[in-house]
């Protein structure tokens, strides 16, 4: 059975991630690269919360100075302070606006996830500045904008209304909130990618945040303890946290010289910190949200699982959830003899399959009746495809080896085309659109795919840079896949390419966030694509099944298949 431990606990993973990005580094003290506590800081930590941050700086044996507008979450923070070794803790209750501290306190301040929370940013970390010393360090951290708009197809509309995130803040915006105050930036980075996927799962899962334990949560945990625990995988946590981070942050300096402060500050503090009680809206917190994030629909629902439990050694092939993955997608539609949506295959059709691999597409549009021409530059594909081929309903097989410089065939012959994860290996991707153009009837419709930038992105940081060179006689794959992406190929470029060749796009669309992901796992796992046996890749495929059988999963996939498909795919029609 599917037993709850460590690396299905979501918040113990989570504080793994931290801690392999760098963050709450007891060793070195850096709160977070570049933000270091020593035992001699006065540390502000405005919007504490529970007290995550305060309690680092409490271990470090700092003066720690944490305020929220909420008492509850400054009693609990408290509670979670006692006895961490600080050498002040001072309270404070406060909606900072202002602040109850005299200029010049700190030599330390943080803000993590509350800018997006306050009314005006620019008064808010003003106030920051004015009570920090010459010379004071800053760490600020804000929700990425890209996770932001993810959930907001999916969170209730009261996840970005007061008190909870009333903006969504953008990565140059941020920059410039911070520098307009009068900061000078020092670092920014970005992290939480585990987190991000956590929430798009969360939504969906019908529980309660005070208690999230659900098998698809638990299963997400499982898959990214997996990740940490592969060596070599610090590169594709960097590269997913760059691309999609739960949060950005920014380390910033103060202008001025360190020196002593014009105050006594343990004493002037805790002063002017003794009976403020100021109401006001709880601020939400990364680490520890409140009830309040939850909306009343999912707190009213059972918090029993909607999935049934996965055992841990229940075999999952990854293909056959990429399988299912696809067919969500449109592809295989086989009830309508549609090889993907909107792409129908007739009997009386000639189909011309260029760069058909193994025949996969071949095989389907045989089985539907078709004549299937198809083509490949390996001899051993082209007869792979032709025996599979005769087991089908095919009216006619035309079998072609060749790179379709020129095709052998005449003008006009063909019905549909298909051609799927070729262009970008090809040297002149116009004289081969171009080729399939030519043969092509008037009114012939055509399937085209290719690889999306943001996961080739992703594949050229973490892929053997063989990947996507030409390759040598002989030498055609990498690892079991075959190589030679020669180009990356952009959203509107692919469109131009189409058009440009005399087509006129139908559809455009983005599938495979499964794959996309499945692929980045894929380069760290050590193991060949035709026999991908690894714990991580099979903990991916779990969850992501999960995902599907999920009744509101497809909620969560088409905005992962929009942001970070593996293949974009048009549909295009000669006039």
């Amino acid at each position: 059975m599917w037993e709850r431990s460590a690396e299905t606990d979501h918040t113990l993973v989570g504080l793994r991630d931290v801690l392999d990005s760098g963050g709450l580094n007891y060793q070195t003290g850096e709160l977070r690269p570049g933000f270091l506590i020593r035992a001699d800081d006065v540390v502000v930590d405005v919007g504490c919360g529970e007290g995550n941050e305060s309690l680092f700086c409490a271990r470090q044996g700092a003066h720690v100075i944490y305020a929220d507008a909420d008492p509850d979450q400054i009693a609990i923070a408290s509670r979670n302070l006692e006895g961490a070794g600080a050498r002040i803790l001072t309270p404070i209750i406060s909606d900072t606006n202002p602040l109850p501290l005299p200029d010049g306190v700190a030599s330390k301040v943080i803000a993590a996830e509350v800018i997006e929370h306050v009314d005006d940013p620019a008064q808010f970390i003003s106030e920051l500045v004015r009570v920090g010393r010459p010379g004071a360090q800053y760490f600020f951290a804000v929700p990425d904008a890209a996770s932001e708009e993810l959930q907001r197809g999916l969170s209730p509309d009261s996840h970005f209304q007061k008190p909870n995130h009333i903006r969504v803040i953008g990565r140059d915006e941020f920059a410039r909130m911070v520098t307009d105050a009068g900061l000078v930036i020092e670092d920014r980075g970005f992290y939480g990618f585990y987190w991000t996927v956590w929430w798009m799962f969360f939504w969906i899962c019908r529980v309660d945040l005070s208690a999230p334990h659900h098998p698809l949560l638990e299963s997400w945990a499982r898959t990214w303890s997996a990740l940490l625990d592969t060596p070599n995988s610090g590169d594709v946590r960097r590269a997913l946290d760059a691309l999609l981070p739960k949060s950005q942050y920014i380390v910033a300096r103060k202008p001025g010289g360190l020196g002593p402060a014009a105050i006594a500050p343990e004493k002037s503090v805790a002063s002017v910190a003794g009976g403020l009680h100021i109401a006001f809206a709880a601020i939400r917190r990364f680490f520890s949200p409140p009830p309040q994030a939850i909306p009343p629909v999912a707190t009213a629902l059972t918090p029993e699982p909607l999935l049934a439990p996965v055992a841990v050694d229940d075999p999952i092939d990854s293909v056959t959830v990429g399988l299912h993955d696809a067919v969500e997608s449109g592809w295989f539609r086989n009830d309508q003899h549609e090889l993907f949506k909107g792409f129908a295959i007739r009997p009386e059709d000639v189909v011309l399959d260029a760069g058909c691999g193994q025949g996969n597409y071949s095989a389907l549009c045989g089985q539907w009746g078709a004549h299937v021409i198809f083509s490949d530059t390996d001899p051993d594909n082209v007869a792979i495809t032709e025996r599979r081929l005769a087991e089908t309903n095919a009216r006619a097989i035309t079998p072609i080896v060749g790179d379709a410089s020129p095709l052998p065939l005449d003008d006009e012959v063909v019905t549909k085309v298909i051609s799927t994860e070729v262009i970008e290996h090809v040297d002149d991707p116009r004289q081969f659109l171009n080729e399939l153009v030519r043969v092509g009837k008037p009114g012939a419709l055509y399937l085209l795919a290719v690889p999306d930038p943001v996961q080739e992105g992703l594949q050229r940081r973490l892929a053997p840079p063989a990947f996507f060179l030409k390759p040598k006689p002989g030498e055609g794959t990498i690892r079991g896949l075959s190589s030679g992406h020669l180009r990356t190929i952009g959203r509107e470029e692919f469109e131009e390419l189409v058009t440009q060749a005399g087509l006129v796009v139908e559809q455009h669309h983005y599938v495979g966030f499964y794959w996309a992901l499945w692929f980045v796992f894929f380069w760290v796992c050590n193991v060949d694509f035709s026999a991908p046996g690894h714990a991580l890749l099979a903990r991916w495929a779990r969850t992501w099944k999960m995902v599907l059988d999920a009744p509101d999963g497809h909620r969560v996939k088409a905005p992962f298949d929009a942001f970070m498909p593996k293949s974009q795919i048009i549909i295009a029609r000669k006039p």
